[in-house]
């Protein structure tokens, strides 16, 4: 159990055979899985061998197999878990078992006697789904070990990353919020409008580096995201270790200048594309029955080659000339550090000046 973290559930859904988050399950499946007959391969992870052997779980017994047979009747909670991240609570340090606990605003191993009862009691807890009394009670003894009002401190670099991500919400005006719209019973998200006039909800996902992003047809669907919504992949490049914060504002700009990102993002272009080619029926009930036709019509769509990106017709002479031009340099210069606002219209000077040389 020494490892950063795990998905709640290594799979979006009980079909599923591959894991999807990684090659880490939960400790249970990952106990559970080689103590049955098959062994995994590449289309077969360890997790989707423990949950199809649901007798071995029962034989096993206990409270955690029971609270994660509960978990595989629910498709809802499983999705929930799918899109969470959990921590470890036990770790080996120097061939010996630690229990984590914050101290001093941040994670402190600490020693655990050599006793059976205790080991049991704490490994079992371990093994239990996240929400459940057992992992409930790991949680309690990490925050409280040392203080009743213990929290944790981020660093100073996580602390500016967060207010630049604020001032970044706060220059949009209405058209973001601080507030964060509900997504699931344990999480939410920032809420931002394109000037396409779509909403769009970015909820923090497994990944410190990535989050999930839902679009609806409208600012007032926002609420229906986690129902209704079209979720989007966006993938940022840079620096390994750059704050969530600011990978956080770099999403809300490029989704709040949606029209410009098209040609820069391609699943952006993709959800616009649908929307525009899907037109709205005077039979419509409401507004979701069309974004449902928009919603397959996105899923037709190929994402792998945008349309046009390559001529089959284009001459090798052609290539070579366009290889000689080079084009004309940006006039790109970053503002002073922490005006926002500046930032963001830099931004999009760069994101208009980057669709003009592509429609020339």
């Amino acid at each position: 159990m020494g490892r950063e973290g795990w998905a709640g559930f290594d799979s979006p859904n009980l079909l599923m055979s591959q894991a999807i988050r990684g090659s880490s399950p939960p400790p249970y499946f990952e106990w559970t899985g080689p103590q049955c007959d098959e062994s995994p391969d590449e289309v077969t992870s360890i997790g989707f061998i423990a949950r199809e052997n649901r007798d071995k779980m029962r034989e096993i017994g206990g409270h955690p197999s029971e609270a994660w047979l509960e978990v595989m009747e629910d498709d809802e909670r499983i999705g929930e878990l799918f899109n969470s991240m959990v921590a470890p609570r036990l770790v080996v340090v120097d061939y010996k078992l630690h229990l984590l606990v914050l101290r001093d605003g941040r994670p402190h191993p600490i020693p655990v006697t050599i006793d059976p009862k205790v080991w049991r009691v704490l490994v079992s807890w371990a093994l239990e789904p996240p929400g459940s009394p057992g992992a409930e009670r790991l949680s309690y003894v990490f925050w409280c070990w040392s203080s009743e009002s213990g929290y944790w401190q981020p660093s100073a670099r996580q602390l500016l990353s967060t207010k630049m991500l604020r001032s970044a919400i706060e220059s949009f005006g209405e058209d973001s919020s601080l507030e964060p719209v509900r997504y699931t019973r344990n999480s939410s998200g920032i809420p931002i409008r394109g000037r396409s006039g779509l909403g769009y909800l970015v909820i923090p996902s497994w990944s410190k580096d990535k989050f999930v992003v839902e679009v609806v047809p409208n600012w007032e669907a926002l609420e229906t995201a986690r129902a209704h919504g079209i979720q989007i992949c966006i993938d940022v490049s840079g620096p390994n270790e750059v704050p969530s914060g600011d990978i956080a504002a770099s999403y809300l700009l490029h989704l709040r200048d949606d029209l410009g990102s098209r040609k820069m993002i391609h699943t952006i272009g993709a959800i616009l594309h649908a929307v525009e080619s899907t037109p709205q029926s005077k039979d419509d009930d409401s507004v979701f029955e069309w974004w449902e036709r928009v919603s397959e019509n996105f899923a037709e769509i190929g994402l792998d080659e945008p349309e046009g990106w390559y001529d089959e017709d284009l001459e090798e002479e052609d290539i070579e000339e366009i290889i000689e031009d080079e084009p004309e340099p940006f006039d790109f210069e970053l503002p002073p550090p922490g005006d926002l606002q500046a930032l963001r219209e830099a931004f999009e000077r760069l994101s208009r000046d980057v669709q003009r040389l592509q429609e020339e």
